[in-house]
């Protein structure tokens, strides 16, 4: 399996088993040549989730960007309280926070700005 479609921690994860299922066929095309990249990626679009964060992940996101929980929890429109349950493990984020947690994780804190 190519590590750019492997569900390790940190990987996109199947939205269901039926997509799943959808996502195994078309990697399997993808690998036999029947599939192209541009193609894959939208089937990864398609059946996958966002990336998952751990703790870890939250706090290591926060750090690289040098913020404390206070200001980390502005740019993200959400409680301190709850930048620190995420990085406590209390919480996960979901929805709209894990799609700008994976932004900035991938852009910086600038493209919150």
């Amino acid at each position: 399996m190519p590590a750019a479609y492997a569900t390790g921690r940190g990987q996109p994860r199947p939205r269901s088993a039926a997509m799943d299922a959808v996502h195994s066929a078309a990697r399997d095309l993808h690998a036999a040549g029947g599939i192209d990249v541009l193609t894959m990626r939208n089937f990864d679009r398609m059946c996958l989730s966002e990336f998952a964060l751990t703790a870890e992940d939250v706090r290591t996101i926060r750090n690289e960007n040098h913020l404390s929980q206070s200001v980390f929890a502005r740019y993200l429109g959400t409680s301190e309280s709850t930048i620190k349950q995420w990085e406590s493990g209390a919480k996960q984020p979901s929805g709209m926070a894990r799609t700008l947690l994976n932004a900035v994780r991938k852009h910086g804190i600038a493209v919150l700005s």
